[in-house]
């Protein structure tokens, strides 16, 4: 049975004509126009990767090339966070047609990505009315290949707002380290970078991805980040970090390369391919995990000998569990090498 539109019944006692005489000593209520027909509504949105802003397909003129806009009309119904995001990855030619490997954010400053499911009044301009107010739509690829797909900008491009900057300085194990955007010839380990340009929620992780993107040092994206100099433990990595951290250049965030050594799992290796037979192999030999092709698995980088001949790592898989895994360059890489690095260990020491 087909569903009655209720907004299209008049109600009890309306009158077409405004000037309506009284009815039982009350005067009619003047109809209200709803608020989509005034003109035509957009959807603003700015797109990031995990590593910083990306460029929109739909930028529409603005002083801030970093935010686009969609007609509010072109969302299908019903209006949740889920049609949305799907409307907004359709517009960007993101390659995530269900809309698995992205987030939407309510604003850019958001710390909780919006609920799946849940209704946006798009109409009513809940939720990027203006290009005051974009929403953020944030691109969760892990995977190099799915990345690949985009590209994100550097922090030389102007918005139109006067920047917020989150000042950070850089360690490795034995002291500080230069960095490529010192800004200061007396403090050459002390960078900035726009704290807009940073992809919510604005956690550790994103701001060691966006300061391993613009100082094109992968190996930062997987360093440890503290707060602050007399700070005991790093900041954990899904941990938000709140705008008065790295808010002046005396007071900086501090990004360390992490410890390393034998039975340390934390360096990040990612499964290109299986070698021939190794699914078949490694069925039947406990001591082998098996991998999906895309998954990251976590090592402490020490490459051993297998029956004399297959180079190995003991790595722990996404489900807790331990056990051997291809140490061969056509089937495995490391994430936390940098370009400059001739090797597998991590070119930071």
């Amino acid at each position: 049975m087909p569903t009655l539109r209720t907004d299209c019944i008049s109600p009890p006692g309306y009158s077409e004509n405004p000037q309506a005489p009284k009815k039982n000593g009350t005067e009619h209520a003047r109809p209200v126009q709803p608020k989509g027909h005034q003109g035509t509504r957009y959807v603003y949105y700015c797109v990031y990767g995990l590593d910083g802003p990306i460029s929109p397909k739909g930028v529409f003129g603005g002083s801030n090339p970093l935010i686009g806009r969609i007609k509010a009309a072109s969302v299908p119904p019903p209006h949740t966070v889920d049609s949305l995001k799907r409307a907004l990855v359709q517009a960007e030619g993101l390659p995530d047609p269900v809309g698995a490997l992205t987030s939407i954010y309510q604003t850019t400053d958001a710390r909780i990505a919006m609920v799946a499911g849940a209704r946006v009044a798009i109409l009513a301009g809940e939720i990027g009315a203006t290009p005051q107010t974009p929403l953020a739509l944030v691109f969760l690829a892990e995977q190099p290949n799915a990345a690949a797909h985009v590209s994100t900008t550097s922090d030389d491009i102007v918005t139109g707002e006067p920047p917020r900057w989150l000042y950070y300085r850089l360690y490795t194990r034995g002291g500080e380290a230069p960095s490529t955007l010192s800004f200061d010839a007396a403090e050459p380990g002390l960078g900035r970078v726009k704290r807009d340009f940073i992809a919510p929620p604005r956690s550790a992780s994103t701001i060691k991805r966006r300061i391993a993107k613009i100082e094109g040092t992968p190996s930062y994206a997987f360093a440890d980040l503290f707060t602050d100099m007399s700070a005991d433990h790093a900041h954990a990595s899904d941990g938000f970090v709140a705008d008065t951290c790295g808010a002046t250049e005396n007071d900086p965030v501090l990004i360390v390369q992490p410890e390393r050594r034998a039975g340390l799992y934390n360096r990040p290796l990612f499964i290109l391919s299986q070698p021939p037979d190794y699914q078949r192999y490694s069925s039947w030999n406990p001591a082998w995990l098996s991998p999906a092709n895309g998954e990251i698995v976590y090592t402490d980088g020490i490459e051993s000998t297998h029956q004399g001949y297959m180079r190995v790592y003991t790595a722990i898989d996404r489900n807790g569990r331990k056990g051997l895994v291809t140490g061969d360059s056509m089937y495995a890489k490391f994430l936390d090498v940098d370009p400059s690095s001739s090797s597998w260990g991590c070119s930071i020491q």
